[in-house]
């Protein structure tokens, strides 16, 4: 997602459609619903924010945005595995 805002007030100038997409009205909530009918999930992403610059000077700022959710899932995933291993470790060497 590739989002240009400029000015000082940063008013948006360009809005890729998977920006728009996933904030059709402007509203900042990061709960997703993926399809129709289905309750909306939580998501995650990465954000990178750049100055943008014309004639050597600020114009605005770019926005990158990368979904990570899936990312974010498995680390938590092998988390809670470290944890249970962890636990199943110590009551072994504890009997």
């Amino acid at each position: 997602m590739i989002t240009i805002a400029r000015g000082p007030e940063h008013r948006f100038e360009f809005v890729n459609p998977a920006y728009q997409q996933l904030f059709p009205h402007r509203q900042l909530s990061i709960q997703l619903q993926r399809e129709p009918g289905q309750s909306p999930r939580d998501s995650y992403f990465n954000f990178i924010y750049q100055q943008l610059r014309e004639n050597g000077e600020p114009a605005g700022i770019m926005v990158f945005t990368f979904e990570v959710t899936e990312l974010v899932k498995a680390r938590q995933a092998l988390e809670q595995v470290r944890e249970a291993s962890a636990r199943a470790l110590g009551d072994a060497t504890a009997g």
